[in-house]
């Protein structure tokens, strides 16, 4: 028996599914590799990329790990020594018309993000064989997903830290029009930085989509899970910045509670209960919980079923929670600035509130 690396239920050994959430487990699904939120199956076999040169500037060292969409590996880039992450697409994807020209527009948009929080993206494009690749930045730490597997839910400051990171990333993206689609634990990676261990880099801008048919709706072998999507993805109705607020305040409610706001046997369940219930109140979802009101009535705005009742961009949902976060502070302990610190500041100070 082993548990899903998506919502943590427990899997039979070989199971291509999870029971609960409805990801597809291939095998792999079941811990990820640290530093890249990439799922580790059992020990690859000999791969024939291992020590071949792509684009003439990185050197494939060794497999990380296999996911939905094809192979994940470490590589050199030796002429100004970093090391990079080498996504491999399967070879029967890239021979796909329709999912090349995406793998094309989605690989563009996402190069073309800039941010501290958001994962570089440094090359893309085809090997001589046809096959379309990816490099990466790597990265040095844990996805939100694990950190959740250890520590079971975060306090209310570290846990706003953690999403207002996120809403930076976002923010930037909308901007530029790219939508992310797949918010989750594991597309949040924490890297130590001069800050602490939570600084954040959202994986997977656009990339992880590519196996999908646009916004059709839901079904398990189209999307890797429902758990997090809004209604109106879910739906097959058009998606803007504000499905990806919904998806965050999703993510940020399993912070507080240690627990996804909806569970349900299969993705069919998912959709009729992002569709049609409320998520619980905190104190519900885990007795004894304490969170400040203020604070748990913008986490409910951000779920709310209409995407006009949301936030309406994702610097708004990082203004409300820091606000809300700040009214729960004693002004004592942490002094009130007669401004809005810029979002580096911010974190700066909710990781003071966390310590």
């Amino acid at each position: 028996m082993t548990s899903c690396a998506q919502c943590r239920a427990p899997t039979p050994t070989g199971a291509r599914n999870c029971p609960r959430c409805g990801i597809t487990l291939s095998g792999t699904d079941v811990e990820t590799h640290p530093g890249t939120g990439v799922h580790m199956g059992p020990a690859a076999a000999p791969d024939a990329i291992i020590g071949r040169w792509v684009l003439d500037q990185y050197v494939v060292r060794s497999k990380l790990g296999e996911g939905g969409m094809g192979g994940v590996y470490l590589a050199d880039q030796p002429a100004i020594g970093r090391q990079a992450v080498i996504k491999v697409i399967h070879p029967w994807l890239s021979r796909d018309k329709v999912i090349s020209a995406r793998f094309a527009t989605e690989a563009k948009a996402a190069a073309r993000l800039q941010n501290p929080h958001i994962v570089a993206i440094f090359n893309y494009g085809r090997m001589p064989d046809g096959t379309l690749f990816l490099a990466m930045e790597h990265l040095a730490g844990r996805t939100l997903a694990e950190l959740l597997r250890t520590e079971g839910r975060l306090d209310p400051a570290r846990a706003v830290g953690i999403t207002t990171q996120c809403c930076e990333a976002l923010a930037h993206a909308h901007l530029r029009g790219v939508v992310h689609r797949d918010l989750k634990p594991s597309n949040i990676m924490l890297v130590r930085r001069d800050r602490g261990p939570d600084f954040v880099k959202v994986l997977d801008f656009g990339i992880a989509k590519l196996d999908g048919a646009g916004d059709a709706p839901v079904s398990a072998a189209v999307l890797g899970t429902p758990q997090y999507m809004s209604p109106e993805q879910l739906t097959g109705k058009p998606v803007d910045g504000r499905s990806d607020i919904y998806s965050l305040a999703l993510v940020l409610y399993e912070m507080l509670t240690g627990r996804p706001p909806f569970i349900a046997d299969n993705a069919l369940g998912y959709v009729h209960q992002h569709v049609n219930d409320a998520p619980l109140p905190l104190a519900q979802a885990r007795a004894g919980l304490r969170v400040a009101p203020a604070l748990e009535a913008c986490l409910m705005r951000a779920l709310a079923k209409s995407a006009h009742q949301r936030p309406q961009s994702a610097d708004l949902f990082a203004d409300e929670l820091w606000s809300a976060l700040m009214a729960t502070v004693d002004s004592s302990h942490i002094p009130t600035p007669r401004t809005k610190p810029p979002a580096p500041a911010r974190a700066l100070v909710v990781g003071a509130v966390a310590g």
